[in-house]
C-alpha cells in the first residue's frame, strides 16, 4: 500500500516494464500487476499500526497490467491519498521468453484547490500575498508620483516659451503697417466785429 500525507495525491509510472503476456492493459491472465485505488482519504498513521490491512480496505481495481509496457508510462493517479497494488504471478511461463520484471516509481503530488481562504496573519502564504499585495500598491503609488513629477517639469518648461511667442505676436502686430500720419487741425478764430477800426471807412467825395 502506498500512502501520501493528507491532500496529496499518488501517481505511479512504469520505469520498466517487461512481464509475461500481451494483454498490456486489462485483459490480463498470467503475471499481472493490479492496482487498487481508495476512494476516501487514509490516515498515513495507520500504517504504522499493526491492523492496518484491517482497517483500510482497497478500493475497486483501476488497473492490471501486463506485457511489455513503454518506459516512463503513467499508470494510474490515484483520486485520494493512498493507493494499493498487488502482483500474481504465474510459475509457468508460457511465452518461453525470458523476462526483465518490472521497475515501478511512485510520486504524491499536491492537490490544489479553488475557493481556499488563506489567513493573512496565521499562514506563510497569507503573509506573502500580503507582502506581495502591499508592494503593489508602493509601487503603483511611486509610478504616479514620478508621472506627476514629469508632467510638472514639462509644464513649467512650456511656460515661458509660451509668453515669448505671445510677445512676438504683438512686436509682429505693431510692425505689420507703416506709421499714420494726421494734419493738425487749423486754430479757431473769431469772425471780425464791425465796430473795430479795421472796418472799412467812406471815402470822401474829390472833385477834379
Amino acid at each position: 500500500m502506498l500512502i501520501a500525507p493528507v491532500g496529496y495525491r499518488i501517481r505511479l509510472r512504469a520505469i520498466e516494464f517487461d512481464v509475461a503476456g500481451s494483454g498490456g492493459k486489462g485483459s490480463c491472465h498470467k503475471d499481472t500487476l493490479h492496482v487498487f485505488d481508495h476512494e476516501s482519504t487514509v490516515d498515513p498513521q495507520l500504517l504504522e499500526s499493526q491492523k492496518a490491512d484491517d482497517v483500510i480496505s482497497p478500493g475497486p481495481i483501476v488497473g492490471q497490467f501486463c506485457g511489455r509496457i513503454a518506459p516512463l508510462t503513467v499508470l494510474n493517479v490515484s483520486s485520494e491519498n493512498a493507493m494499493s497494488l498487488w502482483w500474481h504471478a504465474n510459475s509457468e511461463v508460457s511465452d518461453g521468453e525470458k523476462r526483465k520484471g518490472f521497475k515501478l516509481h511512485w510520486s504524491a503530488f499536491r492537490v490544489v484547490k479553488k475557493d481556499v481562504y488563506l489567513d493573512p496573519i496565521s499562514s506563510v502564504s497569507g503573509v506573502a500575498i500580503l507582502l506581495l499585495s502591499a508592494f503593489i500598491v508602493f509601487m503603483t503609488g511611486m509610478l504616479c508620483l514620478l508621472i506627476c513629477c514629469i508632467c510638472r517639469c514639462l509644464r513649467s518648461k512650456s511656460l515661458p516659451q509660451k509668453e515669448t511667442v505671445q510677445e512676438n505676436n504683438a512686436v509682429n502686430c505693431n510692425k505689420s503697417g507703416p506709421p499714420q500720419f494726421f494734419l493738425p487741425s487749423p486754430p479757431k478764430m473769431k469772425p471780425p466785429s464791425t465796430n473795430t477800426a479795421y472796418g472799412m471807412q467812406s471815402m470822401p467825395n474829390v472833385m477834379v
